[in-house]
């Protein structure tokens, strides 16, 4: 019984030690891909007029790539809305702050 719950004991921390870690292959400086994703979509509404973050609800975490460029992590994610192509980065500073860039074509 004790080799049981040692075992479980182990295997619970490590996965919170997993968890926690701010660039895991899900997180960048702490911040996930869904509050990413969030960010992409304020920014893309802001730079668009007559358009409200609702509108952007097709850019989702699962679009979204861990991209390591000059040494630096980003999320980068780029895609098609009404007929104009999209790409949006996200260079996390920390998990509730990043500098986000994103552009519209046609």
């Amino acid at each position: 019984m004790r080799t049981i719950l040692a075992i479980t004991t182990i295997a619970l921390a490590a996965l919170a030690g997993c968890s926690s870690d701010p660039n895991s292959d899900s997180r960048i400086n702490g911040m996930d891909r869904n509050k990413a994703a969030v960010l992409c979509q304020k920014h893309l509404a802001g730079i668009s007029p007559g358009t409200s973050i609702g509108d952007f609800s097709t850019v989702g975490a699962d679009g979204l790539r861990k991209i390591n460029a000059d040494g630096v992590d980003h999320w980068q994610v780029n895609g098609e809305l009404n007929g104009r192509t999209y790409q949006c980065r996200v260079t996390p500073i920390g998990e509730d702050d990043a500098e986000v860039e994103g552009a519209f074509t046609m």
